[in-house]
Formats: structure tokens, sequence, C-alpha cells
């Protein structure tokens, strides 16, 4: 089922958008709107990774502190 919509362009987007053949707009508006959706999940699952990554850098220097203060004190591995 389709359903009519408005869509509002600044002047630049317009003439880009007079420009496209009129039998593909709609295709090419669900095509950008689906990889809109595919980069944001990339974006959320980066931006998850990234958290993990600064988590773990948290921990490494942790850890390395502790491994200091151990050698510090005299303590073999």
């Amino acid at each position: 089922m389709s359903k009519v919509v408005m869509l509002s362009l600044d002047d630049e987007s317009a003439v880009i958008w007079k420009a496209l053949p009129h039998g593909r707009r709609s295709k090419m508006v669900r095509e950008c709107m689906k990889n809109a959706l595919i980069v944001k999940e990339k974006q959320t699952t980066i931006d998850g990774l990234m958290k993990r990554c600064r988590e773990l850098q948290k921990d490494k220097n942790a850890l390395s502190l502790e491994i200091v203060n151990l050698e510090a004190f005299g303590v073999k591995e």
C-alpha cells in the first residue's frame, strides 16, 4: 500500500529533485531511507564498540598501575 506524503526541500535539493526522473523518485527516496537506517544501525554498533574499548582501556590502565605497585613492593609474577 502506498501513501502520499509531503516533502519539504531546500532550494539546492529542489533543483536536484527536479533533475530526477519522475518515475524513479519514490524508489530513490525509499532506498535513501533504507540506507539511512542501515547507517544508523551501524553507527549504534560502532558507538557500543567504542564504549567497550574505552572500558577495556580503563581496565588495562588499572591493571598496569596494579603491576607497577606490585613491582614497587617487590612482588614478582
